[in-house]
């Protein structure tokens, strides 16, 4: 969203909990009922004006092999809107 936006993204609000997969997030990440997930829903503005938004499920195993401190809100913000984007699920 940073990158293909026509305005400059000065803010993202972070909306996140930790919860069972989607159906959809289960099927397109190859998850069991009950693993655990990074459930995040992104509000990217510009000066104080929502223009885009996104929602991401990273699975909880996930986390180490990314090297993220989830206690960080710093850290889950780069997670969910940079880090996590470069690494597609496996099998795709």
């Amino acid at each position: 969203m940073t990158n293909m936006c026509k305005c400059s993204i000065d803010d993202i609000e972070l909306h996140y909990n930790y919860a069972p997969p989607t159906d959809i997030g289960r099927t397109k990440l190859n998850l069991g009922k009950s693993e655990i997930v990074l459930a995040s829903t992104n509000i990217y503005k510009s000066n104080q004006v929502p223009v885009g938004y996104s929602f991401t499920q990273i699975p909880a195993s996930a986390f180490e092999a990314l090297d993220v401190d989830i206690s960080n809100d710093s850290a889950l913000e780069d997670l969910t809107s940079t880090k996590y984007l470069m690494f597609p699920p496996k099998g795709t």
